[in-house]
């Protein structure tokens, strides 16, 4: 028979052996400590690999799947860092800005509810964006020596 410390022994040489097998196992495939890394990390795909992956298209049909196939699910609003593109503001967007803020103050939330559905003039702004528009629109004004109107109520 063995003994409690014969098995534990034996127990902590087949732990050690498994930890050298897989130590050899991982530098036998990685000559360097670089390519394991590199491995590691996901690769960075372009909108158009994305798209061709996932509606598994080949190169002599890619003509036509651009023109068939509904590519939003690729995100258009954010460039390569992942920051959000800039949209220049239009007068109508202003307007509505302007009508939102003499109806609901700097409630943004509230004017967003109303000139942001889906046809509304505010539609791909933010509450955020809303803000910032509100107090740039009021300094511009402000600079120009045009009357502030509602936007004087924007801080800063």
């Amino acid at each position: 028979m063995t003994t409690e410390q014969d098995l534990s022994q034996q127990f902590i040489a087949g732990i050690n052996k498994f930890k050298s097998q897989m130590k050899k196992k991982n530098t036998r495939n990685a000559p360097d400590h670089n390519t394991k890394i590199a491995e590691d990390e996901p690769s960075k795909v372009s909108k158009s690999e994305q798209c061709n992956t996932e509606y598994g298209s080949s190169n002599s049909d890619r003509e036509d799947h651009r023109h068939k196939q509904d590519l939003t699910h690729l995100d258009t609003t954010r460039n390569n860092n992942n920051r959000q593109l800039r949209k220049k503001w239009s007068n109508e967007e202003i307007q509505a800005l302007e009508d939102g803020m003499r109806e609901f103050g700097t409630h943004w939330a509230r004017i967003l509810e109303k000139h942001g559905t889906s046809n509304g003039p505010l539609k791909h702004r933010s509450q955020v964006q809303l803000k910032d528009k509100a107090r740039n629109e009021k300094q511009r004004r402000m600079k120009a020596g045009m009357d502030v109107g509602v936007f004087a109520q924007a801080s800063g």
